[in-house]
């Protein structure tokens, strides 16, 4: 069963938008993503073809790298914040009908990753709705995501969906095995005696030992998702501190937040490899080429930000 449907609607050198067909939602609804260029009159396209693609009635979801703030507050460090240089994005808001959805997290989404005076903080990347979001009853929440290693934070989108409460089957996740508890237990627990026949006593210790696994997964390993998100807290909370305290222990907290951050990740990615089938994991693994990289790597923009790394 196809949950997603994709039709696109326009795109262009920053932006691109598609009518999206979802099972979960009984009218389809208009998502367009853009990263903008630097200056004025570079966006004056980008907003001309977003008011292309705006739809005529129905929800509308615009989300991307921004590359401006919008007021003294999105900004910290660096040169002064001028209103002249968010004007062009606050009338096409106006025009578009469109209202930022909020956040949660910090205040900021991009950062230069230098140190001290030289230090700037942005509030770049966000999504925006329309009143139709509302109407067509979309529960929508943004959450800014820990940077690390990126200078972005990237954003989490949430919307309302149908849940399912089916009972799950027990499976074994080789991300167990990284645990230095984990043998340990299945040791402990196969050595209890068990009486009857051979396979009776085969049965019997391998049902003792997926009730310890259970427990010791929820007493020691944990959730791998709830892991995850509390590392990824950590790292949102030392960044927080980073803002207001340029301190070398500020900084080596916000390092050692940022490595329990990526181990809980690969404990995830294992997760997720260990799910997807062989063919969903041999096509991950055919790209890219290295001419892939080289091509993305030569065509990168230098000044994703605008008050990029080597401006002050």
């Amino acid at each position: 069963m196809i949950l997603f449907h994709l039709l696109l609607v326009g795109d262009g050198e920053q932006h691109i938008s598609f009518t999206v067909h979802h099972n979960f939602y009984a009218a389809p609804f208009t998502a367009s993503f853009v990263h903008p260029l630097c200056t004025v009159e570079e966006r004056q396209g980008l907003w001309s073809g977003l008011l292309q693609d705006k739809p005529l009635v129905g929800p509308w979801l615009l989300c991307g790298d921004f590359n401006v703030v919008v007021d003294a507050g999105e900004k910290k460090g660096g040169q002064p914040f001028r209103l002249s240089e968010a004007v062009d994005f606050l009338v096409f808001m106006s025009s578009a009908e469109l209202f930022d959805a909020g956040f949660s997290g910090s205040s900021f989404t991009w950062c230069n990753n230098r140190f001290g005076r030289a230090q700037i903080w942005k509030h770049l990347d966000r999504l925006l709705i329309n009143n139709s979001c509302y109407d067509a009853g979309f529960g929508v929440s943004v959450t800014h995501l820990a940077r690390d290693p990126s200078d972005h934070s990237p954003l989490l989108l949430s919307f309302t969906t149908r849940l399912d409460d089916k009972p799950r089957p027990f499976r074994f996740l080789n991300a167990w095995a990284t645990h230095p508890g984990f043998l340990e237990v299945v040791r402990k627990s196969w050595q209890q005696e068990c009486v009857g026949a051979p396979i009776q006593v085969l049965c019997s210790k391998l049902k003792r030992l997926k009730a310890d696994i259970k427990v010791w997964n929820v007493q020691c390993f944990g959730n791998i998702f709830n892991n995850v998100k509390r590392a990824e807290n950590e790292v949102v909370l030392a960044e927080k501190q980073v803002e207001d305290d340029i301190s070398v222990s500020a900084q080596e907290s916000l390092r050692r937040a940022q490595a329990k951050f990526r181990q809980s990740l690969i404990v995830e990615e294992s997760f997720w490899k260990q799910k997807a089938r062989p063919a969903d994991n041999a096509k991950f693994e055919e790209i890219p080429t290295m001419e892939d990289v080289r091509w993305v790597v030569s065509d990168m923009d230098g000044d994703s930000a605008c008050d990029g790394p080597t401006s002050p």
